[in-house]
């Protein structure tokens, strides 16, 4: 009888150990997808926060090429504008050089009929 009883306790010990074996598997397992999930969060993250560093550059880049054509832009239009209040400026003088000659012509005509008569 108490060979029977020991025998019972051994087997109830044996179960009991394969349940806690069984429960700290489960519990391993369960550890090991938690960190896998976490990890893969983690990457995902990581992946996001690339694309918006990339995109953020990439906006950057397109901002800075839109300020640049807009500065040549602007430089083209001084430039231009110089161009042509240097050429109007060309023409006024070219203009009083023409009535500086055209009067003196005048004056001259005028001495010599002076001189004729």
């Amino acid at each position: 009888k108490i060979q029977r009883e020991q025998e019972k306790v051994k087997t109830q010990r044996e179960q009991e150990e394969k349940e806690k074996a069984r429960i700290q598997r489960e519990q391993e397992l369960k550890a090991k997808q938690l960190q896998r999930e976490q990890e893969v969060r983690a990457r995902i993250q990581r992946e996001r926060e690339e694309r918006a560093k990339q995109l953020q550059r990439e906006q950057e880049e397109r901002a800075r090429i839109q300020r640049e054509r807009a500065e040549k832009a602007l430089q083209l239009k001084r430039e231009k504008e110089e161009k042509e209040r240097l050429q109007k400026e060309q023409a006024e003088k070219a203009r009083l050089q023409r009535e500086q000659e055209e009067k003196a012509r005048i004056q001259k005509e005028k001495e010599e009929k002076a001189r004729i008569q």
